[in-house]
C-alpha cells in the first residue's frame, strides 16, 4: 500500500488498529497514546524508507552516539545528511521515535543512536537493527528486499523538531 501526505499516519494506524494480526499495543487506547506523545507535528515523514545494518559507525562497535550497537536493540540511525542538518548527532541521540510500517501497520518505538550514510534513500531514511527490521514485518532472509516504507516522527521530550 502507498499513502500520501496526511492521511498515512492515520490510515496506517486505522489498519493496525484493524489488523487480524493484533499485537498487545495496538488498542484503540495505545494508538491514541501514540499520536498524543507526538512533539512535533510538523515533522512526521511520510513515505520514507528504512533499511537494517549489523554494526556500529565505528569498527569497534560504538555507535555515533558512543553507546555499544547491539543487534538486539531497538535502534535506529538517521542518515548523515540529516544528522549534519541539525547540528549534529548529539542533537539526536537518545531520542525516541516511533516508526510505522505501510505494509504491516506494525508500529515500534525505537531510539536514535547512530548515522549512516543512506545512499540515495533520502535525507529522512532510517537504518535500524535486524530486530527492530523484523518487528516491522521484514525478513532477514528469504524474498525480502531489504528495505521497507515507513512513516516515522519523535515523540516525548523534543527539545529540537526534524
Amino acid at each position: 500500500m502507498q499513502y500520501q501526505g496526511n492521511d498515512c499516519l492515520s490510515q496506517v494506524l486505522i489498519e493496525h488498529t484493524n489488523s487480524s494480526s493484533r499485537r498487545s499495543d495496538s488498542s484503540p487506547e495505545a494508538i491514541f497514546d501514540l499520536q498524543k506523545r507526538q512533539t512535533c507535528p510538523n515533522d512526521i515523514h511520510y513515505n520514507k524508507w528504512t533499511t537494517y545494518y549489523y554494526s556500529g559507525t565505528s569498527s569497534t562497535g560504538t555507535t555515533a552516539c558512543g553507546t555499544h550497537y547491539n543487534t538486539e536493540y531497538m535502534t535506529a540511525a538517521i542518515s548523515t545528511e540529516l544528522e549534519k542538518d541539525i547540528g549534529g548527532i548529539w542533537n539526536a541521540c537518545s531520542r525516541q521515535i516511533i516508526v510505522i510500517d505501510h505494509d504491516t501497520g506494525n508500529t515500534i518505538q525505537l531510539a536514535i543512536e547512530d548515522s549512516n550514510a543512506t545512499g540515495d534513500l533520502g535525507k529522512y531514511a532510517l537504518d535500524i537493527t535486524p530486530t527492530a527490521y523484523e518487528a516491522l514485518g521484514g525478513s532477514l532472509s528469504g524474498n525480502d528486499p531489504g528495505q521497507r516504507m515507513i512513516t516515522w516522527y519523535l515523540i516525548d521530550g523534543v527539545q529540537v523538531c526534524f
